[in-house]
């Protein structure tokens, strides 16, 4: 009805959303739609797609899409809960799959040993350049969280192994030479620096 009549239900969209919300918090009720949504989720699953525990309803209907490298995004077909995370083996070595959140403050314990997931345990997985510590290297600060050095490349995108945000790019300030995520574009940052520098403004402004 909502999609064959939209034009008559425009006026109460605000209140429809709030009964739908509702509605999705209601066990009984994601429990109904997923069962209904079973004879699909099998068929997903024999097709090859990865399913986890959803975090939010409870059941195992998120499907899970490999993004880049460790990085995996997943989306719940009951309660559309979202998210992205990093798979990663427990640098202890006691065998656990690590499902790390990606973003700040996620738990970086093993629930198995109780081991601590560090910076650079995270630094180690996650680097897929890799160099020769001999050369020189440069390294990637994060302005997202203001962390100097913290960046790795992973295949195709950057991540700070600090606060798990991520970028497609790492410019370098136009004024200050800093390599960075987090900072935008950088076309203007000779003038007005960026997470790191004030810039040239800045610098006629100390004098």
């Amino acid at each position: 009805m909502l999609a064959e009549w939209s034009d008559q239900f425009d006026a109460f969209q605000a209140e429809i959303a709030s009964v739908d919300k509702k509605m999705k918090g209601l066990r009984e009720f994601l429990k109904v739609t997923f069962e209904r949504l079973k004879p699909e989720i099998a068929a997903l699953k024999k097709a090859g797609t990865a399913f986890n525990v959803c975090a939010g309803c409870g059941f195992e209907a998120a499907a899970v899409e490999q993004v880049e490298g460790m990085r995996f995004e997943q989306r719940c077909k009951v309660c559309g809960l979202g998210g992205t995370y990093l798979e990663i083996q427990c640098p202890a070595k006691c065998g656990t799959t690590l499902h790390i959140e990606a973003e700040y403050g996620s738990d970086l314990t093993c629930p198995t040993c109780g081991g601590e997931v560090t910076v650079s345990d995270l630094a180690d997985v996650l680097d897929t350049e890799g160099y020769d510590p001999t050369d020189f290297h440069t390294p990637i600060n994060c302005a997202y969280c203001s962390s100097l050095g913290s960046v790795v490349q992973h295949h195709e995108i950057f991540i700070c192994t600090e606060c798990l945000e991520r970028d497609v790019g790492a410019p370098t300030c136009e004024w200050c030479n800093e390599v960075q995520i987090g900072g935008g574009d950088l076309e203007h940052s000779h003038y007005t620096g960026c997470e790191f520098c004030d810039g040239h403004a800045g610098w006629m402004k100390d004098d």
